[in-house]
């Protein structure tokens, strides 16, 4: 007996912070209606940075038994001198859940011109990068996988979270794994309070990278504590978010709104 123990597969514990977990099914919140947005990034809202258009629930891009979220953005002004960025978004959500599904990504730095596609089966995730190198042309290509559910792509993220009844004090954590890397997101609901002329709910966010190996936690350099005001309204769309990165005080503010 003792010798087919030794036999037995491994399991490996789950990691405390997976107890945690806001559960994944979107709460009864009025779900969004379909529209377009603008916002402008900046340096501490004073030199323009770039620009981000996103579009979801189009229903001129529309997918049978998918909810669609586009977005593209571009760096601009004296940003682009220094970090040259051009990116475009597809993402692919079950229409009742939002549970991502496909999430297609174009990224070209000038140096580099990167493409994902994430296929999400419900217990995890498949990464397929292909990196092209500008300069001399080269390629390469890369496949790996994430086995941990549940997961969140970027735009799954922000739908789940606006769903959630968000009473002041209210604390979420889930799992986002927008490129080739997964991250825990918490995020602790602050107050309520007027923002750019609009009641908002104020939300604190912290972010931990994942060992894939270990599902240990990391500290996430690139980013330090952010903080988001969401429209206090029906839509709860985005108005502002401010975070600390590393290069420095980057604000992206909506600018536009309208339906589709």
């Amino acid at each position: 007996m003792a010798a087919l123990l030794f036999l037995m597969p491994a399991v490996e514990a789950a990691p405390a912070w997976k107890a945690d977990l806001t559960p994944p099914a979107a709460a009864p919140f009025a779900k969004l209606a379909p529209c377009k947005l603008d916002y402008q990034a900046s340096w501490k809202g004073l030199i323009s940075a770039g620009a981000i258009h996103l579009e979801f629930g189009n229903p001129g891009i529309s997918k049978p038994g998918s909810y669609v979220v586009t977005a593209t953005g571009t760096s601009m002004g004296p940003a682009s001198a220094l970090y040259n960025f051009k990116c475009w978004y597809w993402s692919e959500l079950d229409p009742a859940t939002y549970a991502p599904k496909l999430f297609n990504s174009v990224e070209d730095t000038g140096k580099r011109h990167i493409t994902d596609q994430l296929d999400y089966d419900g217990k995890g995730v498949t990464i397929n990068r292909t990196v092209h190198i500008n300069a001399n042309g080269f390629e390469y290509k890369n496949k790996k996988t994430f086995a941990f559910s549940p997961l969140h792509d970027l735009f799954s993220s922000m739908l789940f979270v606006r769903s959630q009844k968000l009473d002041n004090g209210d604390k979420l954590s889930f799992v986002i794994q927008p490129g080739d890397t997964a991250y825990l997101v918490k995020v602790n609901v602050e107050s309520r309070e007027p923002h750019n002329g609009r009641a908002s709910i104020r939300l604190g966010i912290v972010m931990f990278g994942i060992d894939p190996a270990t599902l240990e936690l990391e500290p996430y350099k690139k980013m330090k504590n952010s903080t988001m005001w969401i429209s206090d309204d029906t839509d709860r769309i985005p108005l502002e978010v401010r975070a600390g990165v590393f290069i420095g005080d980057v604000r992206v503010t909506l600018t536009g709104q309208g339906k589709l």
